[in-house]
């Protein structure tokens, strides 16, 4: 029939799926270290793996647009990562580094202001602290209605954010390293794909699909690919306690500064020890918790009438907002919460993510909504977290208002923020 291909006609019937490009292009590669793609070119949809060369103590970060790496960070000599071809080139950047061996302060130290920024860096991964009470005599009220009184008498910083994904990967690799874990699930430091534990406690739930921290069962923890930045969830209150001990024992190369002592091999909250007058990082206590979140500085806007110089925040308010939280503007304007019907977020958000305006007049992020954050602080069985989050209503943000949790809980929208008290 006039018009009809032939059988054996090469145009009419090429089926040859359109292929595209992988490049890698190292950075920082020391000799000997290089990242290899399975292939140079795939098509959309393909699975293209990825295998690290990789000399003692060097890791290689994983990065293009519009690519998830899994993992993202590569920290074995010959481990992979694997991504999903899109349907363009892709250029892989391969960012090489040592593997942080210890955390490092600056700008802790002198004559210090409320607000001065500190930094501590481990690695590539660095987090700010805010100088949030230098009194050894500082009364502020407490509660949903004001009506508490209560004083502090340390001097402490406190997180400017609260603890990411990407700095609870880098602290896990280093009790890693540093012989924290058992591979072995059944001891009491038992450490696989689904789970790191310590004194019989679980720290971190691994198998739980919102937890963004993944361990590859041969010594790799990383943050998921687009998640480094996100607040660590899924987290009990060991696990918060664990990782203070760890990063100051990060910082210091010793225990002298660990804050939290008495940990056996059948670890029980009430039984632990804590020390807060060495510098050591630790979880902030309820108290100074709700300071933090108060602290309104000069400014008088919807505060409590009775204290001035500084000014605190409503007990009804969430942490910075000019009003109560039955006034939705207002929240939003600083905090991740849930106003709407259907949830306006679907998960938890970047650090930061409402941008500078949304942080109180100390400087702090999130006080108020995205992740609820532990307290050290026990209520008869449970311990203390405060601050709500995205997952829930206003009423959660008011910074007097606080819920209690079992220790072993580990949840979704639960994370955490350290402080430290001040040299």
């Amino acid at each position: 029939m006039a018009g009809c291909p032939t059988p054996n006609d090469p145009t009419q019937n090429d089926s040859t799926p359109t292929t595209y490009a992988v490049t890698v292009n190292p950075s920082e590669a020391a000799t000997g270290e290089s990242v290899t793609a399975d292939v140079s070119e795939a098509a959309g949809g393909a699975t293209v793996t990825l295998t690290a060369a990789l000399n003692i103590d060097r890791q290689v970060a994983l990065s293009a647009s519009g690519v998830t790496f899994s993992p993202s960070k590569i920290r074995v000599d010959g481990e992979t990562a694997t991504f999903t071809m899109p349907t363009a080139d892709v250029e892989i950047i391969a960012t090489f580094s040592d593997i942080p061996l210890a955390a490092i302060e600056n700008e802790t130290t002198g004559t210090l202001a409320i607000g001065n920024v500190g930094t501590v860096t481990l690695g590539s991964e660095s987090l700010n602290m805010i100088y949030a009470n230098g009194s050894t005599s500082m009364a502020f009220p407490t509660g949903y209605n004001d009506s508490g009184t209560e004083t502090l008498t340390k001097k402490f910083w406190m997180a400017e954010t609260e603890v990411t994904n990407a700095v609870m990967a880098e602290v896990l690799q280093w009790a890693y390293y540093n012989g924290r874990f058992s591979t072995t699930i059944g001891d009491h430091n038992g450490l696989d794909t689904t789970a790191a534990k310590h004194g019989g406690q679980l720290l971190l739930n691994l198998d739980d699909t919102n937890c963004r921290v993944n361990y590859n069962g041969v010594g790799n923890f990383s943050a998921e690919s687009g998640y480094e930045n996100n607040p660590i969830t899924n987290v009990t209150w060991y696990g918060a306690v664990m990782f203070c001990n760890w990063l100051t024992e990060m910082r210091d190369g010793n225990t002298d500064n660990v804050v939290y002592t008495n940990i056996g091999t059948s670890w029980i909250d009430d039984d632990t020890t804590e020390n807060n007058t060495r510098n050591g990082y630790r979880l902030p206590t309820s108290n100074e918790w709700e300071y933090t979140a108060r602290y309104r500085g000069a400014d008088s806007t919807n505060t409590v009438s009775v204290y001035s110089d500084p000014f605190f925040t409503k007990g009804d308010s969430a942490s910075g907002a000019i009003s109560n939280t039955n006034d939705t503007t207002s929240c939003m304007e600083v905090a991740v919460f849930d106003y709407t019907d259907p949830d306006p977020y679907t998960d938890e958000q970047e650090v930061k993510s409402l941008g500078s305006g949304s942080a109180n007049t100390l400087g702090l992020y999130d006080m108020s909504g995205n992740v609820a954050e532990w307290c050290f602080t026990g209520d008869n069985v449970y311990r203390i977290n405060r601050g709500g989050d995205w997952y829930c209503g206003a009423d959660n943000l008011a910074v007097g208002a606080f819920v209690s949790s079992y220790p072993n809980m580990e949840l979704f929208q639960l994370g955490f923020r350290f402080c430290r008290t001040a040299d």
